[in-house]
């Protein structure tokens, strides 16, 4: 979740120019990620998912919003949720339940308070972070190239997939049926579980 305050657009401002004013503002981010089987996550760590990725969000934004309603200036607030939203995968069963929820939190926010708050929901694809696994850390993109990219559309659009790449990335994900994409990830997942176990 990104909280960020920033000064209104001058006529003589640029939108590039604004973005780089929210991006020195306040930045706060939360999230977790366990991609097993629900079959095979421990009970606690559905908990920890679940509630990292959901409940901070919803009681920061509780807790802050008075105040950036009753400032002079726009604010903004930037939603991280994630291209999982667009198409359920095995093993990131709560992890994508607990984005969906964000991504719904900060639509309908945006409705709620685009008077005096820019609300912007990101749906990233790969991005290397510390929770990036290494099977696609070579096509994660590094986090400024993103957060330049995202930082581009704030004030303009809602819903964003931040970059061209993910953008492309959410479309083809979105044409392929979940009646093939979940068997197909099945077997691969099926398929490297039994080379590993030979391995052994």
């Amino acid at each position: 979740f990104f909280l960020m305050i920033r000064r209104p657009p001058r006529s003589t401002q640029s939108r590039s120019s604004a973005a780089s004013d929210v991006y020195k503002r306040q930045v706060n981010n939360v999230g977790a990620a366990n991609l097993k089987l629900v079959a095979d996550t421990p009970e606690q760590s559905c908990v920890d998912v679940t509630i990292v990725n959901t409940l901070p969000i919803v009681m920061m934004t509780k807790l802050l919003l008075p105040q950036l309603q009753a400032r002079k200036q726009r604010s903004a607030i930037i939603q991280v949720s994630s291209v999982s939203v667009v198409c359920p995968m095995p093993t990131a069963t709560v992890y994508g339940a607990t984005k969906i929820f964000d991504d719904y939190f900060g639509v309908a926010l945006a409705m709620e308070i685009s008077d005096k708050v820019d609300v912007q929901v990101v749906r990233p694809g790969p991005v290397n972070t510390n929770m990036t696994v290494e099977e696609i850390r070579q096509y994660a993109l590094p986090p400024t190239k993103f957060v330049e990219d995202s930082l581009k559309h704030l004030g303009l659009i809602v819903e964003s997939y931040g970059n061209w790449g993910h953008a492309t990335m959410a479309l083809i994900s979105a044409l392929i049926p979940t009646w093939i994409m979940g068997p197909l990830t099945m077997y691969s997942l099926r398929k490297k579980a039994a080379a590993e176990k030979k391995g052994q």
